[in-house]
């Protein structure tokens, strides 16, 4: 049996680094990769002619600990948090959930 949650995260161009680094949604996937085999894919990078003007990565986790992962992502130091936006579908929903960064 599996419960899996989708997830869309969506953040500023190179959110807390510079071209090329990732380093918030980098810490994000430390703790995700500590407690499963799965993390955060940057997606955004595939698109054809023109390239987005944001990040956008994706994750399906299978038995997320939801509680501790939000605190986990509202504890990353987001260089832009009203930028940062996770979207979460629990397997059972019909759609997705908005979660933004809690404001400090």
């Amino acid at each position: 049996m599996s419960v899996v949650t989708d997830m869309i995260l969506m953040t500023e161009l190179y959110d807390g680094g510079r071209e090329g680094e990732r380093p918030c949604v980098e810490a994000l996937n430390r703790w995700l990769l500590g407690r499963h085999p799965s993390c955060f894919v940057l997606v955004s990078e595939m698109t054809t002619a023109k390239a987005m003007q944001s990040d956008v990565f994706v994750a399906a986790i299978n038995f997320l600990e939801e509680e501790e992962f939000i605190a986990a992502f509202n504890a990353v130091p987001w260089a832009s948090p009203e930028s940062v936006q996770l979207l979460l579908k629990r397997e059972q929903a019909d759609k997705y959930e908005l979660i933004e960064v809690a404001k400090r």
